[in-house]
């Protein structure tokens, strides 16, 4: 496969300040400055604009995007600290302030015990001579975030934490000497919260080794919705507890940090990343250089649909080379191809957090109802760029129906030739598939993935299916599972 590294390019940029304009056609949105043109000056521009959103700073806190669907933006530290491995202040729910004892007989809104709350009360059997209010979410002025950084920040709702499980991974990192949680967003960013503990009357407890963490809403009751990161587990944990303790608050932005003017999103794939500089780089290379800039060779078959595939594997210089294998979703090559260091799932594969139909089957019941890979999972997309992509199980059923094949041997590799109503031929070779760190089948059949979930099981992905005896596409097989991909190219007309 080829590699574009950008301080080869160095020399050449230079000659790219030549302006150039992108057409509708090309699908590409690169005048980053708004002077009308696509040019080196644009480049710059996008660099700076990633440079500057990954650490940004509202009233004095710094937020980081991990690439949520609800856009939202957390905080990068908590509370009453001046560092993300800093455990900061401990808040009791409901009040804005640290203290020394954590308890009923200190606790703001009760007389002294848990049954006479004050506020925050939806069972008159706690409330104080029998009060309710049927408030169940903090009020600003009883919000840790708000109160002690500005009107901008909040305490996160049970579901913006539910988001942050369903769409991040995570994993225990120790930073500059302190455990806690990595998080990583869909976008690559990440998040880092320390293992706090909590704070029990006067005595912490679970320092090092557990952190909770408030929710703002689900009170009402002597017991809070909260979030706990412990160590010897391997993911989140929602529990609920009495709301008199003390724990940690991790901020979010109670509005949309956005510049919608910033024409950064080259590759139009909804989000502004360095996916971005890459495609706009390929662009104008591509302006200069053509000939030495080459696209990855296609053929067409002469199908109904008129869809062009591509002549090798993503990952392959030519046709009889195997190339990469992929986990389903995934976009890079790894050593162990099972459900534990899947991408999209919490280690098994009934903890799916993307691309999910069946509630049986996500993390905590998660349901995206996601059928078809997005492009920044899309293998062929993010290797090959943006005129490629997987194919649809849609278009290798077209191949399938229309198109003859043969078994065969090319240059001393076993396969499957393929010829379309035109004549034109493609070559398919029998790479296997990866499955935990063994390479099997290789050389007696193939395994191509689609770019479509599998309609009978929401942890399989549609494939494509080569050997001596037969070929077919309507199978799936297990996401974790290692699979080469054989792209489709994408019109950009």
């Amino acid at each position: 496969m080829k590699k574009l590294f950008i301080l080869n390019l160095l020399p050449v940029l230079m000659i790219l300040a030549t302006p150039l304009c992108v057409n509708a056609g090309d699908n590409l949105r690169g005048d980053c400055d708004n002077d009308g043109l696509v040019n080196i000056n644009d480049v710059t521009s996008l660099i700076s604009y990633l440079l500057n959103a990954q650490s940004q700073v509202v009233d004095g806190h710094e937020w980081v995007d991990l690439g949520l669907p609800s856009g939202t933006l957390w905080a990068t530290c908590n509370v009453g600290a001046n560092s993300p491995e800093n455990y900061g202040d401990y808040f009791a729910w409901g009040e804005t302030e640290p203290k020394d004892n954590y308890d009923w007989s200190t606790y703001k809104w009760c007389n002294g015990s848990n049954t006479t709350l004050t506020k925050y009360c939806t069972n008159s059997s706690y409330g104080y001579n029998g009060f309710t209010d049927g408030k169940t979410e903090l009020e600003l002025e009883d919000d840790a975030a708000y109160v002690n950084w500005s009107s901008s920040w909040r305490t996160p709702t049970e579901n913006q934490w539910n988001e942050i499980t369903a769409y991040c991974s995570e994993q225990w990192f120790e930073r500059n000497g302190v455990r806690g949680k990595l998080i990583t967003g869909p976008n690559g960013n990440t998040l880092f919260l320390p293992a706090a503990g909590q704070y029990y009357w006067s005595q912490q407890s679970g320092m090092g080794s557990s952190g909770d963490y408030w929710v703002r809403d689900g009170g009402g009751g002597l017991f809070v919705p909260y979030l706990r990161l412990e160590f010897f587990t391997i993911s989140f944990r929602h529990s609920v507890d009495w709301r008199q303790i003390g724990r940690s608050v991790r901020p979010l932005l109670s509005r949309p940090v956005s510049d919608v003017s910033f024409n950064g999103d080259v590759n139009l794939d909804g989000s502004i990343n360095i996916k971005d500089v890459t495609a706009l780089i390929t662009y104008l290379l591509k302006q200069h250089w053509s000939d030495e800039f080459a696209e990855h060779e296609w053929v067409d078959l002469g199908l109904p649909s008129g869809t062009l595939w591509a002549t090798c594997n993503v990952g392959a210089n030519s046709p009889e080379e195997y190339g990469d294998y992929f986990a389903w979703g995934e976009t890079m090559p790894k050593f162990n191809y099972t459900w534990s260091p899947y991408k999209w799932c919490n280690g098994s594969d009934t903890t799916l957090t993307k691309y999910c139909t069946d509630s049986s089957y996500g993390y905590n019941g998660f349901v995206d109802n996601k059928t078809e890979l997005d492009p920044e999972d899309d293998a062929a997309y993010i290797n090959w760029g943006p005129s490629w992509r997987m194919p649809t199980t849609e278009q290798q059923r077209e191949l399938y129906e229309n198109c003859s094949s043969v078994w065969t041997t090319q240059n001393g590799v076993n396969g499957r030739l393929i010829t379309g109503p035109n004549g034109n031929t493609m070559f398919l070779p029998a790479a296997g598939y990866r499955w935990y760190t063994w390479l099997r089948y290789e050389g007696s059949e193939g395994r191509y993935w689609s770019r479509t979930l599998y309609s009978i099981n929401t942890y399989s992905g549609y494939k494509l299916n080569i050997d001596s005896g037969y070929w077919e596409y309507w199978y799936g097989i297990e996401r974790d599972c290692g699979l080469t991909v054989r792209a489709v190219r994408v019109s950009q007309n």
